[in-house]
């Protein structure tokens, strides 16, 4: 796995790849601390808190590995800031860097995978999704940094 200390978040590459250890890091401990007769464990959808049909449609389109589920569960009035913000770059980058930057006074902030899954949304949003909102922002966006 990589180095945390080292890691580089403005690399979304970087970002990815962390992203992508992580998940096999969790998949092998899943399964070496599962019994052998076990079934894997599925999120019953109706434990699932409801989203909006808007919602539901956003997080169905995006590709399974971008899909914030973490924030599903727990945080779902987020993905519904999230789906109706997706259409305006400057709009969703607002939304972006109000729930990343650390400037929430006394509350304790989101769990790390809430971070990593809000990371990995936006550099899906501006790597592939809409490249172009990226250019623009140009220095506005302070959550897409392509200067190093």
């Amino acid at each position: 796995m990589a180095d945390p200390v080292g890691f580089d978040w403005f690399d979304p590459g970087k970002t990815m790849d962390l992203i992508e250890e992580r998940q096999k890091l969790y998949e092998s401990q899943d399964k070496a601390a599962a019994p052998p007769s076990a079934t894997p464990a599925v999120a019953d959808p109706a434990q699932l808190p409801d989203l909006s049909e808007h919602t539901q449609r956003w997080f169905d389109m995006l590709p399974k590995t971008i899909r914030p589920n973490v924030m599903r569960c727990s945080f779902p009035h987020i993905l519904d800031a999230l789906a109706k913000a997706w259409s305006d770059p400057w709009r969703l980058n607002d939304e972006l860097k109000a729930l990343l930057l650390i400037d929430r006074g006394s509350r304790q902030g989101f769990p790390f995978t809430v971070i990593q899954e809000l990371h990995c949304v936006r550099d899906y949003y501006f790597d592939e999704f809409n490249p172009d909102a990226a250019r623009l922002l140009g220095n506005k966006s302070h959550l897409h940094d392509r200067s190093r």
